[in-house]
């Protein structure tokens, strides 16, 4: 009996490439993380599109248009790209996860490369490697039109590859020859890095597209939370003022800070909450007394301290009892760390509550942006989670289950979801158990992921109780305030009523 082998058309490559990349948005964001994984510390995306939108010939224009994605990484050397780049499919990451400066890889499926033949018919690449000590780098080039022919097998697509002697950051300007480019470029070490070239586009590349990658990548690459050396600049070559380097999530200004590291082996989590929502001026003055007997965390000193810390089983947060199923359970989610804000839109004067005041349009401004609970694994972000809309964590059925105001009972008062932000951070090296949905968008809804909710709940109930229970002392201050005044005008009124009895002799 014969044993005979697959084989594999062409054309199942374009396919390959064409299902993982619906989208150029998606591609252009598989690219940069590409340049992530190679430990770079500057990724540039130029846009260099010569199409005009009134133009009666824009196919003919469109193939005049570039992009270009240049990183100052690793590269690649001429062994690499022959073993590696050139092989579909390639689990080198998932062996390999850590990057030489410790990053956690975030390919592991080996088909990246096929976001290029997403976005253009054509493709060059010069690359020079850290591991070379001389300027010998490569330039590859690919034409992906070769995919199209199904009478060809995968081993018969051929890409041109030569060696050359650069300086890569010569190369580059020698490349595109512009001089915005040439002034990001000087400012940038290149001892090492790639160059991609992707022409004749397949897609009409509009402002409006050009800014959704740009949205997009704000959304996506690491926070600044995350310190990762790590800055993104995209720039549009024939509107060089519009965008530059891409902004990412970063709060320094909140009611309320709370980082929580859950440790799925201890089963504890760290606390670090951080109460920046009152004035402590307007309580050193009206207020001390009210906190002579409490103690700790909720005392004046710690109060005034503003951060304070402390550790707490997951039992405790949970309301659980440690079975040996719940271990199981609580240990195969994995350890994880949240960074998590409240910013409430706007302060009401007629509360009495010694609030500090604050700047509405910015924070509004920061939380159309950046608001919402997200998830980052390996320093990339996880769609859809923390999108706008998406209330994956249910916060919104919360407030309607519990509408108390936060003073009011203590532990009762919910968090509305629109004056949240936080920042979820997993990793496929400790959370092997939340894994990607076959279509590489969210997370399977399978247990961990249902027990990994009700852990993050419990963390974001923390600072609930917290608020409250501070906020309480206050509420039940002011409202003893307000039932002396309301006692006191009774008796003056009774006083006034008797003293105008009085005059007419009636008493």
């Amino acid at each position: 009996m014969a044993k005979i082998p697959f084989t594999v058309s062409a054309r199942a490559g374009k396919l390959l490439g064409r299902e993982n990349f619906s989208n150029p948005e998606g591609a252009i964001i598989e690219l940069v993380k590409n340049s992530y994984d190679a430990d770079a510390k500057n990724c540039l995306i130029f846009f260099d599109i010569q199409s005009n939108d009134n133009s009666t010939n824009k196919k003919s224009l469109k193939r005049e248009d570039t992009i270009y994605i240049i990183d100052n990484g690793e590269g690649m050397t001429e062994d690499v790209i022959k073993e590696l780049w050139m092989k579909i499919g390639t689990g080198c990451k998932e062996k390999d996860y850590l990057s030489d400066e410790k990053r956690v890889k975030t390919g592991a499926k080996g088909i990246g490369r096929f976001a290029l033949d997403r976005l253009g018919f054509t493709t060059d690449m010069w690359t020079t490697s850290k591991k070379v000590k001389s300027n010998i780098g490569s330039h590859w080039k690919m034409d992906w039109n070769q995919f199209d022919n199904s009478d060809k097998s995968i081993a018969e697509i051929k890409a041109d590859l030569i060696q050359l002697e650069f300086n890569i950051k010569k190369q580059i300007k020698s490349i595109i020859k512009n001089d915005n480019v040439n002034e990001i470029i000087e400012k940038i070490n290149f001892r090492s890095g790639t160059v991609l070239k992707i022409s004749n586009l397949k897609d009409d590349w509009s402002d409006d597209g050009i800014n959704n990658v740009y949205k997009s990548l704000e959304a996506l690459i690491p926070p600044k939370e995350f310190k990762i050396p790590f800055d993104v600049t995209l720039i549009h070559l024939q509107q060089p003022k519009n965008f530059g380097s891409v902004e990412t999530a970063f709060f320094n200004d909140y009611d309320y800070k709370v980082k929580a590291k859950y440790d799925s082996d201890t089963l504890t989590v760290d606390f670090e909450i951080t109460r920046n929502e009152l004035n402590h001026n307007k309580i050193k003055k009206n207020y001390e007394d009210l906190f002579n007997d409490a103690k700790k965390p909720y005392d004046l000193q710690t109060l005034n301290n503003r951060t304070f810390k402390y550790t707490k089983s997951i039992d405790k947060i949970l309301k659980w009892n440690l079975e040996k199923n719940n271990i199981k359970l609580l240990n195969d989610v994995g350890s994880f760390e949240l960074s998590f804000y409240y910013l409430k839109y706007s302060v009401s004067r007629k509360e009495g509550y010694p609030y500090k005041l604050i700047n509405t349009k910015e924070r509004r401004s920061v939380l159309d942006k950046f608001g919402g609970v997200k998830i980052y694994r390996d320093s990339f972000r996880v769609r859809p989670y923390g999108d706008p809309n998406n209330d994956w964590l249910r916060l919104g059925a919360r407030v309607a289950q519990s509408p108390a105001g936060a003073g009011q009972r203590i532990g009762d008062w919910r968090v509305r979801p629109e004056q949240t932000a936080g920042m979820i951070s997993i990793s496929r090296k400790t959370n092997p158990f939340l894994k990607d949905k076959s279509d590489r968008g969210a997370l399977q809804e399978n247990e961990s992921f249902e027990l990994f909710k009700k852990i993050i709940i419990g963390l974001i109930h923390e600072f609930e109780y917290d608020r409250s229970k501070i906020l309480n002392v206050f509420y039940k201050h002011i409202k003893k305030e307000k039932e002396k005044a309301k006692e006191q005008e009774i008796n003056e009124r009774a006083k006034n009523w008797q003293m105008k009895l009085s005059r007419k002799g009636k008493i």
